[in-house]
């Protein structure tokens, strides 16, 4: 009778044993297919790393520097459609920081498909002379172009709701850039430094302008501000020795910051009584 039991209390043993393995196995394959999926993505072939964001969409996180194939450049195309393990993904989006610091880039062309390009997304890419963009992008994170020196011009299409600020910091080439009609403000330094900037048309949406929105903006001439705009933050114009301000509604209706139009030496209103 003891070795019965005995023999029971084994088999018992076994089968538990047996089922613990192949539940933890289980968690294991779940686990490895979630970091798979929640992991930056090398297609081998691709100048690009990606991230899924979800069963339709991915993101570009970065180059691939990794890959066998991959050379070096100053010219690069981000694909509309990427293949992993046989399913196509669409690019829709600019990951944070993809492609910050690459001082060797000059050109590069996103596709129509692309809908957010991600805080600091190109800062610092300081050689980078073209960046296309299209219909259909809808918001630009912080500091996304900022320090991009020798970027003189860039398509803001009218699909943009969102500019996070510092977006174009430090841009001391760009000369023209059309603002977006259903932008709300015009965030902290924005502009900030781009000394080339010459005019620029504030939408009749926006409500406020950042502080040192245009600080430093030493070229700036003209500047429509609208009679939509109800606050004005510190040192927004400070040092934009050139600047003649167009104003549409009397600045009494205008919170102003601190040392608005601080080093404005050409400065006139228009429409007011000033």
């Amino acid at each position: 009778m003891r070795k019965i039991l005995n023999f029971v209390a084994i088999l018992a043993t076994l089968s538990f044993n047996t089922i613990f393995v192949s539940c933890t196995d289980d968690d294991e394959d779940d686990s490895k297919g979630k970091d798979e999926q929640h992991s930056d993505i090398n297609t081998g072939d691709s100048d690009f790393k990606f991230f899924i964001l979800n069963e339709n969409e991915i993101e570009v996180t970065g180059l691939n520097t990794s890959s066998l194939y991959f050379v070096e450049s100053a010219i690069y195309e981000v694909p509309e459609i990427i293949t992993v393990k046989g399913k196509e993904y669409t690019v829709t989006s600019i990951g944070d920081k993809a492609f910050s610091g690459m001082q060797r880039i000059k050109k590069i062309t996103l596709p129509k498909t692309i809908t957010n390009i991600g805080a600091q997304a190109f800062e610092g890419c300081s050689e980078v002379e073209s960046i296309s963009t299209y219909d259909g992008l809808m918001t630009i994170g912080p500091g996304a172009f900022q320090g991009c020196l020798k970027l003189k011009n860039l398509y803001i299409p009218e699909s943009v709701v969102t500019i996070d600020l510092y977006a174009f910091s430090g841009c001391k080439s760009l000369e023209t850039i059309t603002v977006p009609k259903n932008l709300k403000k015009i965030d902290n330094a924005l502009f900030r430094s781009c000394e080339s900037l010459t005019s620029i048309t504030i939408p009749k949406n926006v409500e406020s302008i950042g502080a040192e929105a245009f600080l430093g903006c030493s070229s700036l001439t003209n500047v429509i501000i609208p009679e939509s705009v109800k606050v004005i933050g510190n040192k927004a114009f400070l040092e934009c020795y050139k600047l003649n301000v167009e104003v549409e509604n009397l600045m009494k209706n205008v919170a102003l910051g601190d040392s608005v139009f601080v080093d404005c030496l050409s400065l006139k209103y228009a429409d007011t009584n000033e």
